[in-house]
């Protein structure tokens, strides 16, 4: 009914030394994208049915026969039943902006090409993401949701997700002498979570000449 989408927008550079040490720093954004379809069908479908049943015309005229009728459309009108009205969840401070440092290894391995051939060659693994500061240096781990129902607010968190997870991306030769790494990633369910449907993490990094 409601398929709530998480983007990752990172920016990062990384320098490798001669073990094949990675030491590195960013930013990411994260921001929350709602499809609230199947939520506005539901609520569109309750309405319908609610209108079937209309609260009775009141033979009485004038003042009081108004207030009766009043009185007989408010009985219907419960809240969370007859009328929804809702904002599906959302970042409560919009897109927000994260700070990271990083590190990872280059090592040698194989990796399988499109035709599912095996070559070997250099591979690089990122490390997991755990701690995030602000931009001004205080750590901030944690975002916040918000969503409303008939008016009701409520407030969930969780935690900064990492811009890389488990899995090594592959190095090669770009252009002229300058060496290119990628890392491509899909799947469901990441880290045995139900609620988490599908995930995809594409990551691209490019030497910078000295």
């Amino acid at each position: 009914m409601l398929v709530l989408t998480v983007k990752h927008k990172a920016e990062f550079v990384f320098q490798v030394d001669k073990g094949g040490k990675v030491e590195g720093e960013g930013t990411i954004e994260y921001d929350l994208e709602r499809n609230t379809s199947g939520l506005d069908d539901l609520v569109a479908g309750v309405h319908s049915l609610m209108g079937l049943a209309q609260v009775p015309e009141i033979g009485v005229k004038g003042g009081f026969g108004e207030a009766t009728k009043k009185a007989g459309e408010q009985a219907t009108d419960v809240k969370g039943v007859t009328k929804i009205q809702y904002d599906a969840p959302h970042l409560k401070n919009g897109p927000e902006i994260r700070h990271f440092k990083f590190t990872g290894t280059v090592h040698q391995g194989t990796y399988k090409n499109s035709e599912g051939k095996d070559l070997g060659g250099f591979l690089i693994s990122l490390d997991e993401v755990l701690n995030f500061t602000l931009m001004g240096g205080e750590p901030d781990n944690t975002l916040v949701a918000e969503y409303e129902v008939n008016k009701v607010k409520t407030e969930a968190s969780f935690p900064c997700w990492s811009p890389f997870i488990e899995g090594d991306g592959i190095i090669r030769q770009g252009p002229g002498t300058i060496h290119v790494a990628e890392f491509q990633q899909k799947g469901s369910h990441r880290k045995g979570k139900r609620v988490w449907e599908e995930y995809g993490y594409v990551w691209l990094a490019r030497q910078v000449a000295k």
